[in-house]
């Protein structure tokens, strides 16, 4: 059963995009650029399951309810990914109703420890006022799912199981995140991060109501796999530029502002099968040949935190 599961799944994310993260604003030299009103114009929806925003200032993006009442027309799940701290919560106050779900960046259970990574004094206590204790009965009941970043911490393990407590006890959904900026994976060693991804997966099999696994690296778990990249098979990410690239993490473009979406997804699909090193793993058809964004030169080498293999 489990391996039916497994081609269903490969077969289906071959098809076409169901999640796509999108930077709808982005600070360049003091100037806050905006991703274009008719965005949306171009591309198809009709098979997208999400679609999550983020960005410097995703709250100021002068077209940002346009863009949720086109996805709520469309019964598409819309996402905001923010940070948990002050100025979010009170921006996020306005938008809540909007949102099918909201993915709040916690980075510690712990009030010190949280305070002093995001660096603010007291902001854990105006995170536990605004989304812990809000008593507003429609807020509570959207789909919050709490995003964490493994490696932020010298106690990863532990991190992993506060914070799941916090999200359990308030009702909240707990999706592990690898971490807010790619490039901090590298303070993970190899073995520490396969012990985080077994974690992880025993959370899952223990809790599956509460935890999730969308468009993450760590997508994988469902299928008791270490790695499943969703990059190129469930997911694409799309720049305040309006280019496309296999995930947010990822520095590959695949496609520019203005291509069909579904012909760069099928380009893309194939090539990201090129890695020599790859090709003859019984694995790579499971894991999608490694994650993009860890790949040393693109997609010519292998994941550089495989778990299959030594070399």
């Amino acid at each position: 059963m489990v391996g039916q599961s497994r081609i269903m799944q490969n077969n289906l994310c071959l098809t076409y995009p169901k999640f796509i993260t999108m930077e709808l604003n982005r600070l360049k030299g003091g100037r806050l650029v905006n991703i274009d009103k008719n965005f949306f114009e171009k591309i198809d929806l009709n098979e997208v399951v999400s679609v999550s925003f983020f960005g410097d200032k995703v709250f100021d993006h002068p077209h940002l309810d346009f863009f949720l009442h086109k996805l709520q027309s469309k019964k598409i799940i819309s996402s905001v990914d923010i940070l948990a701290k002050r100025d979010d919560f009170f921006r996020l106050k306005e938008k809540t109703r909007l949102f099918s779900q909201i993915r709040l960046h916690v980075f510690s259970a712990d009030k010190k420890l949280h305070d002093r990574l995001i660096g603010e004094k007291n902001n854990f206590a105006d995170f536990e006022k605004y989304v812990v204790n809000n008593k507003d009965k429609d807020f509570i009941k959207k789909s919050k799912v709490i995003l964490m970043p493994i490696g932020e911490s010298n106690d990863s393990e532990k991190e992993i199981d506060n914070l799941y407590k916090l999200a359990k006890k308030n009702g909240f959904f707990f999706s592990p995140f690898i971490s807010s900026k790619f490039d901090r994976i590298g303070k993970l060693s190899k073995k520490k991060y396969k012990r985080i991804t077994q974690i992880l997966a025993d959370l899952y099999r223990k809790d599956r109501q509460r935890i999730m696994f969308l468009d993450e690296p760590l997508i994988c778990l469902f299928t008791h796999e270490a790695n499943l990249c969703p990059a190129g098979r469930l997911l694409i990410h799309i720049d305040v530029e309006g280019d496309y690239y296999p995930c947010r993490y990822s520095t590959y473009q695949v496609g520019r502002a203005g291509l069909s979406l579904t012909s760069v997804w099928k380009s893309f699909s194939k090539k990201r099968e090129v890695c020599e090193e790859c090709k003859d793993c019984q694995k790579a058809s499971i894991c999608g040949y490694g994650c993009i964004a860890t790949k040393e030169k693109y997609l010519y080498n292998k994941d550089s935190f495989c778990f299959y293999s030594n070399s």
